[in-house]
C-alpha cells in the first residue's frame, strides 16, 4: 500500500520563462499547483520549483482523445495538466489511496471545467488489480514521485503493464537525490538502473532517460 502525500512537483514557472497568467490555468489550479507561489503585480506566476510537469509531459506526445492513468496522483500536479492536453475527448484516471486528495482533484477539475475529463479513482497501485481499471485501457501511464515510497515496485510495474495498451508509454519521474531533506531520505532514493531492471523484469521495454528537473530524472517505458 502506498500513502502518497501531496505531490512536490512545484512547477518551474517564472514571468520571464513562461509568462502565464492565472487566467490561463484557472485560479483554483494555480493554488493547487503553486501553494508556495505568489503573483506579480500583473498576475504572472513566479516561484522556484523542482520539476515542470508540462515540460516532462512532452515526452508522451499527448493529444485530445487519449486515455491516461496517473498512478499515485497526489493532489493532481500531473492529472490536471494532462486533462488540458487530452480534453475534450480524452480521459485521465487519477488513482490515489488517500480519499481527501481525490476530493481535492475532483473539486479542482470541476472548477476548471475539466470534470468530464478527470476521473478520480480510489485504488492501491501496488496490488494486482488494485487500480480497478480494464486491461489494455491506457495510452499512457504516469508514475511521478511514487516509486521511492513503493514496497513492491515489481507488482506496481505488473499493474501498469496490465492497464497499458500495446505500444503505450509509461512516464516515470522520481527523485535523483534527497536534496537536504526536501525529497525522500537518502536511503529511499532509487537509482534509475533499479527501475530499469524491475520494469524490464515485468516485461516492459526501456525507451529513454531524461533530466526531469533539477533534482529529478525521467524514464520512458513501453509495452
Amino acid at each position: 500500500m502506498i500513502l502518497v502525500s501531496p505531490s512536490r512537483e512545484s512547477l518551474v514557472f517564472t514571468t520571464e520563462r513562461r509568462g502565464l497568467s492565472v487566467g490561463d490555468i484557472g485560479i483554483s489550479t494555480f493554488w493547487l499547483f503553486f501553494p508556495c507561489g505568489y503573483l506579480s503585480g500583473r498576475g504572472k506566476i513566479n516561484l522556484m520549483g523542482f520539476a515542470d510537469p508540462l515540460t516532462n509531459l512532452r515526452q508522451l506526445k499527448l493529444t485530445s482523445g487519449m486515455t491516461v492513468v496517473d498512478f499515485g496522483a497526489g493532489s493532481g500536479a500531473y492529472t490536471l495538466p494532462v486533462a488540458g492536453l487530452v480534453a475534450p475527448a480524452g480521459k485521465v484516471y487519477a488513482v490515489e489511496i488517500q480519499k481527501d486528495l481525490l476530493e481535492t482533484i475532483k473539486k479542482t477539475a470541476e472548477t476548471d471545467r475539466l470534470g468530464e475529463v478527470v476521473k478520480p479513482i480510489w485504488g492501491d497501485v501496488e496490488q494486482q488489480g488494485g487500480v480497478g481499471l480494464a486491461d489494455n485501457l491506457a495510452d499512457a501511464i504516469i508514475i511521478s514521485n511514487v516509486l521511492f515510497q513503493a514496497k513492491s515496485m515489481y507488482t506496481l510495474a505488473l499493474e501498469a503493464k496490465r492497464i497499458l495498451k500495446p505500444g503505450g508509454k509509461i512516464l516515470i519521474i522520481d527523485w535523483s537525490e534527497s536534496f537536504a531533506g526536501v525529497g525522500p531520505a537518502v536511503a529511499d532514493v532509487i537509482k534509475p538502473e533499479e527501475i530499469k531492471k524491475t520494469f524490464g523484469s515485468a516485461g516492459l521495454l526501456f525507451v529513454s532517460e531524461f533530466q526531469a528537473g533539477e533534482h529529478h530524472y525521467g524514464l520512458i517505458f513501453s509495452k
